[in-house]
């Protein structure tokens, strides 16, 4: 029994300490003026630094800084869009990132779904 108790809490540190934003996602942000915006995110690390960029179908932005706190599981960046600085704040799961995207005072809900 002892056995099988370090052995469940070993893989519950190796699964905790795998999480990363890195990879492609599906995303979605509702309730913007302009109506619903999807495409895909792309997330790479190089070294300890995260880089991030978003493509619709009608342009591709890459994030001016884009941060993973692995602790707290939650991802924080920014990109400029139109002359404005965008803002992400989501939590981050092994299939999901579920958020909010501000700018000036608003907020946009945002969610976004790992790709195989």
């Amino acid at each position: 029994m002892k056995n099988f108790i370090t052995l469940m809490f070993l893989l519950l540190l190796s699964s905790c300490a795998s999480l990363s934003p890195k990879g492609n996602w599906n995303y979605s942000i509702t309730d913007t003026p302009e109506g619903s915006k999807e495409g895909v995110m792309r997330v790479a690390k190089m070294g300890e630094d995260f880089f991030c960029t978003v493509q619709s179908k009608d342009v591709e932005l890459k994030f001016n800084k884009f941060i993973f706190d692995s602790k707290t599981k939650k991802a924080n960046g920014n990109f400029d869009y139109q002359g404005m600085n965008f803002y992400l704040d989501a939590v981050v799961n092994h299939k999901q990132m579920v958020g909010s995207i501000s700018t000036e005072g608003y907020n946009f809900p945002f969610k976004a779904n790992k790709r195989k």
